[in-house]
């Protein structure tokens, strides 16, 4: 028994993903330090596991 898969990948679906994820990215890494900056630092070091 042989199933062939095929999936249409075009450079759109490419650059969409790539994209989002970026962009999923930034949006994390800012919430991040954005919450990180409103903490003093001493608080900020006894938080570090």
């Amino acid at each position: 028994l042989d199933i062939a898969l095929t999936a249409p990948v075009s450079l759109t679906t490419i650059a969409l993903a790539v994209g989002l994820a970026v962009a999923g990215g930034l949006v994390a890494g800012g919430f991040g330090g954005w919450r990180a900056s409103r903490l003093r630092p001493a608080d900020a070091l006894r938080r570090v596991e």
